[in-house]
């Protein structure tokens, strides 16, 4: 029996790859191995519980403080002795982490074919999103089987010329998505529950008031730029008081630093701890709209039919902005808070329910194709 190991280590990782694992499994041709490298060990807990998997591998590779480098280089040296112990037949990796770039260079390394999903995406800008741009671009070169989320990922890929075998499939995060809509969105009264378990977002349960979500994280916006989005919100929030704006807090110290200092001991303004895939995927469904420097919740939020105002200067999801939910505002103050005002005045949002036949990154079913694909590659 063919043996495939499926690499994740950070929370976006475990929810886009979680269909493809059970995509694998449900062919019951492979012997499936899920190694979690814990790049993100805080964020990912339970996000693998969610979808009722468990890591076959922990490698821990997080070290406090740690700098980029030294993240990469343990995590290369890790991958390296779990693919020497287990001797799989393909890696499969997933989009523009760390993680995923260590593991495509430890199989590399040692002749294992590479599988990565949601390749081809592309700003062109190796600063943005950094390092992930150029991740993504390494991956592409190394992997055997590069499965594109859409035409425009192909066309990418295409114009790399990337000989290797390149698929369109869709985002598996439409997957996901649709996976909790039906068993968990689109159930009122799981909704309600949810939503008094969530005991740090009093204010948003108590008074029902209308709320946006915000999530920021990504490392080109420390420093300056994050501050000029933190005051765009602080003005949107203080003129719009009969909004909340939730902001689950990044665990990063700097983060959260700034984020209390702009934001902490404003009335309608919720700082609370990330929450759980489920937790999340309630807020983004229900929340008039967000704003989120985060790659996931572009894709999420076209999904949920939420517009998202996008924290950064690139994006490598251009098919969001052409669907008209997504508004590239980097981190341009002015920007933020005219968006802002107009998303508040007049809620544009077509329904609440989930997008598929309209939806850019797919229709729901882009692991079938991936399991498809990794079958008739390994001969199984």
């Amino acid at each position: 029996m063919k043996t495939v190991a499926v690499v994740v280590g950070t929370r976006p990782e475990a929810i886009k790859m979680a269909p493809v694992i059970h995509a694998l499994q449900a062919l019951d041709e492979f012997s499936v191995r899920v190694v979690n490298t814990g790049q993100h060990r805080e964020l990912l807990a339970g996000v693998l519980e969610i979808f009722g998997l468990t890591a076959d591998s922990s490698l821990e590779v997080m070290k406090e403080g740690q700098s980029l480098a030294s993240l990469t280089s343990r995590a290369i040296l890790a991958l390296e002795e779990e693919i020497k112990r287990e001797q799989p037949d393909l890696v499969m990796v997933h989009g523009d982490t760390t993680t995923a770039m260590a593991a495509g260079l430890a199989a590399f390394y040692q002749g294992v074919p590479v599988g990565h999903v949601e390749s081809g995406l592309r700003t062109r800008n190796l600063k943005a999103p950094f390092p992930e741009e150029l991740n993504r671009q390494i991956l592409g070169r190394i992997a055997d089987l590069n499965f594109a989320p859409t035409e425009w990922a192909l066309d990418n890929l295409v114009a790399e010329s990337v000989n290797q075998k390149i698929f369109m499939t869709g985002n598996t995060v439409v997957d996901s998505a649709s996976w909790v809509y039906k068993n968990y969105l689109s159930n009122e009264k799981w909704r309600q529950e949810k939503t008094r378990e969530m005991s740090d977002l009093d204010a948003l349960r108590e008074t029902e008031k209308q709320f946006v979500l915000i999530t920021l994280h990504r490392r080109e916006n420390h420093g300056d730029a994050f501050s000029e989005i933190l005051s765009a919100i602080r003005s949107l929030a203080e003129e719009n008081p009969q909004i909340v704006f939730v902001f689950p807090v990044h665990p990063n110290p700097n983060i959260r630093k700034l984020a209390g200092a702009f934001l902490h001991g404003i009335a309608n303004v919720a700082l609370c701890e990330p929450k759980d895939y489920l937790e999340f995927s309630l807020l983004l469904q229900g929340c008039i709209f967000a704003i989120s420097d985060s790659g996931g919740v572009q894709e999420e939020g076209v999904t949920f039919n939420t517009p998202v105002l996008v924290a950064r200067e690139d994006t490598e999801r251009p098919e969001g902005l052409a669907s008209g939910l997504l508004h590239l505002v980097g981190s341009n103050r002015e920007e933020i808070l005219r968006l802002g005002q107009q998303l508040i005045d007049n809620p544009s949002r077509p329904t609440k329910s989930l997008n598929l036949d309209s939806n850019p990154f797919g229709d729901g079913r882009a692991s079938e194709r991936i399991a498809i694909a990794v079958r008739e590659f390994l001969g199984a």
